[in-house]
């Protein structure tokens, strides 16, 4: 296979499974509407919402890939030219591959501290034992100071 090709069917068939999940796991979401009764069902329709979130973000954070990558691949097997369009000539696979890739990327911490309340409370748990462990270092360097 042409490398395209290898691409081609990488970047199509792992989107296109991730899709199907999506699809999948949203409908009994839709469906169901929040279950009322029991906690233990609360956190279940809790992680499934998570769960469809982080795969939306993932789908449309990584479809300017997809389909950069499909235009690439109809390039290739009809023998097209590149459009004229500079903007699309230089910043197709700078866009596509690195920056939406990041973006996703950054919004995952995101996406976790505003879905889950153990990660959030953790979280200022640490920015509060840093703050303390900051404030004895600069009274420990006062103190020397003040001797010295």
């Amino acid at each position: 296979f042409p490398y395209i090709v290898t691409k081609l069917l990488i970047l199509l068939l792992l989107p296109l499974s991730v899709f199907i999940s999506f699809i999948l796991s949203i409908i009994p979401l839709i469906k169901k509407r929040k279950l009322q009764c029991g906690d233990n069902n609360r956190k279940f329709w809790k992680a499934s919402v998570t769960i469809t979130l982080f795969t939306a973000i993932y789908l449309v954070c990584h479809l300017p890939m997809f389909v950069i990558t499909a235009m690439s691949a109809v390039r290739f097997w009809f023998k097209l030219d590149y459009p004229d369009n500079q903007f699309l000539y230089w910043y197709d696979y700078l866009l596509g591959e690195f920056f939406f890739t990041a973006v996703c990327s950054a919004l995952n911490p995101c996406l976790y501290f505003w879905r889950m309340a153990d990660f959030r409370k953790w979280i200022f748990g640490q920015a509060k034992r840093f703050e303390l462990f900051v404030m004895q270092r600069q009274c420990a360097q006062t103190m020397v100071e003040t001797k010295v």
